[in-house]
């Protein structure tokens, strides 16, 4: 996955799901979140989501970028925020 997105928008969602992202970790997955390509809404393309949860809580984000290859991967949120940040 090869994406081009814009370092204030990908910040902003980042900040949302950091909320989520369980912070005692019991399941290392947990820590993570999951970003991957899909088609945006109305055929626009491919645009980028993420989600996290905690077993009780999930959130899901979309958000438009420049897809150069499709994919997905989970990150550990917190190393991703400190890096976007």
């Amino acid at each position: 996955m090869e994406l081009i997105v814009d370092r204030a928008v990908l910040l902003s969602e980042l900040g949302l799901l950091q909320g989520v992202v369980e912070k005692k970790i019991t399941l290392p997955v947990l820590a993570h979140l999951l970003l991957r390509t899909r088609e945006g809404e109305g055929g626009k393309g491919l645009s980028v989501e993420m989600a996290a949860t905690d077993l009780e809580i999930g959130l899901v984000t979309e958000f438009d970028a420049q897809c150069i290859s499709a994919g997905g991967i989970t990150v550990s949120a917190r190393k991703l925020f400190e890096i976007v940040r």
